[in-house]
C-alpha cells in the first residue's frame, strides 16, 4: 500500500498572458465583444470590389493607350517585364 494520497480536484493551471495581443484580447473580453467570421458579403462590400476592379483596369487601359501613343512599341515590351515581377 502506499502512504500518499492523491489530491482529489488538482487546481486548473491559470492563463499566462504576456504582450499586447494578449492585453487587446482582455479589453475585448471584458467589454464583451464576441470574435466572429462573416463568411459572406453585403451589397456594400460588393460594390466596393466592383468599384475598385472598374478603377484598376481603367488605370491599366488607359496606361496602355498613352504608352502606345507617345511611345510605340516600345511600351508593349514593357508590358510581360511588368508582369513578370508582379
Amino acid at each position: 500500500m502506499s502512504s500518499t494520497a492523491a489530491e482529489p480536484n488538482p487546481p486548473a493551471p491559470a492563463a499566462v498572458r504576456t504582450g499586447p495581443a494578449d492585453d487587446a484580447e482582455a479589453v475585448l473580453e471584458r467589454a464583451g465583444y464576441q470574435p466572429e467570421l462573416r463568411r459572406s458579403l453585403r451589397f456594400f462590400s460588393m460594390f466596393a470590389i466592383a468599384f475598385s476592379i472598374i478603377s484598376i483596369t481603367t488605370g491599366i487601359f488607359l496606361n496602355y493607350g498613352f504608352g502606345l501613343a507617345y511611345w510605340g512599341p516600345a511600351s508593349i515590351w514593357t508590358w510581360p517585364i511588368v508582369g513578370r515581377a508582379t
